[in-house]
């Protein structure tokens, strides 16, 4: 690997000498490491707008947590650099670090002192810093390929096909990405001109499928950034019919659509009104009932396309990416209508839904329809067995809602 013209890697150690082979190591991959050794200058590094990867040495794990979320505690009311953080333990805390790592409270661990695998702090540098949009220059495939005497013509020949077939597919989305991009920013100019937009909608949902955490590339953070911007102008104008099922019987079709348009009063009420005018001062003001609605979801981007989609509605909305705080919203708060996503991070909607049904919790016989990105029949009478009341396909649209609640009688208006 060529050496790395920038300057994002950071080591702090309190003992230079016990990490020498490692800073050596480093050294020889990268054009220049900051090694540290005080609590302000680690404090100081986070700060900084760089993007970086903080390696911390120290003879635990949890006091390399310690020197870590001290650091970030006093910078709380700070803006701080994207970075990635390694602990760098001995031996005997593997498996205390392989727990933190999967839990999320590191981003990796090294084993490192002793370091017994020399080149590993290269490969999870190099890794880290891709995570966080950053690049060093990898030496030819060629160059490797053509010096190992060993190795024979075959074994040579199909490396070398597959590894092209990997740049390739990398070209292709790179160019994918690209692509998107130009025809975003076509399709906002033409809205602000008041034409007409066309967008691959295909592409752009395969683009949006990587976008899966706030730990990804800066070119697909600024591309999720300007879809959602763009969806929200047009959102509200979206006239696509979605699907409302009945729980399907053994016999019948998984799906049901509607060609029809549900109706809606597009009454709009003033709600603060505290006035009539005097030719009606004797007609009591009819003040409107605005349905409760709970969407479990822990999709930011679907999630917030609904949002935006509700707006349009005189509901009242609350949302909640977890199962945990979905049952504490629903043993507080009677809902009129639940949509339920399948997949959340500590839990299944499954659980949720048959746990909501067997209750007798306040929202025991609220309808929950269940939200699902594909026609898996599986899943679907899975959530029916359970209690629920059907599905709706992602992404949701207007008449989609519009049919929800003319389904289960529930008053809706325009806002």
């Amino acid at each position: 690997m060529d050496r790395v013209n920038f300057e994002h890697i950071v080591l702090f150690t309190n003992d230079q000498d016990n990490d020498r082979l490692l800073i050596s190591v480093l050294i020889r991959h990268f054009s220049r490491i900051h090694v540290i050794k005080s609590n302000a200058e680690l404090v100081e590094q986070i700060k900084q707008s760089t993007p970086k990867v903080i390696l911390v040495a120290a003879e635990t794990l949890q006091e390399t947590l310690l020197i870590y979320y001290e650091a970030i505690e006093e910078l709380h009311a700070v803006d701080i650099c994207e970075h990635a953080v390694v602990s760098l333990i001995p031996k005997h805390q593997e498996k205390e670090a392989y727990e933190a790592y999967r839990s999320g409270v590191i981003n990796d661990y090294l084993i490192a002192r002793p370091m017994y695998e020399i080149h590993r702090a290269i490969i999870i540098c190099t890794h880290l810093l891709r995570e966080i949009g950053l690049r060093g220059k990898n030496k030819r495939v060629e160059d490797f390929i053509n010096i190992q005497e060993n190795y024979s013509s075959h074994i040579k020949e199909i490396v070398l096909k597959g590894v092209q077939r990997k740049k390739d597919l990398e070209q292709s989305f790179e160019s994918n990405l690209a692509e998107i991009e130009a025809s975003l920013d076509r399709a906002e100019a033409h809205l602000a001109s008041n034409k007409t937009a066309e967008l691959d909608l295909a592409s752009l949902k395969k683009i949006l499928s990587f976008i899966r955490s706030n730990e990804i590339r800066p070119a697909l953070l600024k591309l999720q950034s300007k879809a959602l911007h763009l969806l929200e102008l047009v959102v509200t104008d979206v006239s696509n019919v979605a699907i409302v099922a009945e729980a399907p019987l053994p016999d019948e079709p998984l799906e049901v659509e509607s060609k029809t348009v549900a109706s809606v009063d597009t009454t709009k009420y003033s709600y603060n009104k505290l006035y009539t005018d005097s030719k009606n001062a004797n007609v009591p003001v009819e003040i409107p009932v605005v349905p409760k609605m709970l969407i479990v979801e822990d999709d930011h981007i679907s999630l917030n396309l609904t949002i935006m989609l509700l707006r349009a509605f005189a509901i009242e909305l609350d949302t909640s990416l977890s199962g945990r705080m979905a049952l504490d919203l629903l043993s507080k708060k009677k809902y009129d209508v639940i949509l339920m996503d399948i997949n959340l991070p500590d839990t299944n909607g499954f659980y949720l839904i048959d746990h909501i049904n067997k209750s007798n919790g306040i929202n025991a016989s609220t309808p929950i329809v269940m939200l699902t990105g594909n026609k898996n029949k599986s899943s679907v009478q899975q959530a029916v067995s359970v209690g629920a009341k059907g599905y709706i396909i992602k992404p949701l649209y207007k008449d989609s809602i519009v049919k929800l609640f003319k389904k289960y009688d529930i008053p809706l208006h325009l806002r």
